[in-house]
């Protein structure tokens, strides 16, 4: 709905920064850690809730994708070396 009606802030659907509060509970691991365990050899053999872990975070990745022509990414940079290292999550 924000890409087609545009972000509007303290509107409960419309406003990004929602979605980003939601992303950042879902991301319970520190950026420097997701960049290391992607970076590990054999990152398969790494523990099943570990790689749910940096599941879910792709998938929230996903959806702040979607609105990030909304300026999300502007009000919010870090979220860019999240999106950046999206493609590289399980």
């Amino acid at each position: 709905m924000i890409r087609e009606l545009g972000a509007q802030a303290g509107d409960a659907v419309l406003d990004p920064d929602f979605i980003v509060q939601w992303f950042h509970s879902l991301a319970t691991i520190f950026l420097e850690e997701a960049r290391r365990l992607v970076a590990v050899p054999n990152w398969p053999s790494l523990p099943v809730e570990t790689l749910l872990t940096l599941r879910r975070i792709k998938n929230a990745l996903n959806t702040l994708s979607f609105i990030s022509e909304s300026g999300v990414a502007l009000r919010h940079p870090e979220l860019n070396d999240w999106l950046r290292l999206r493609s590289r999550l399980p």
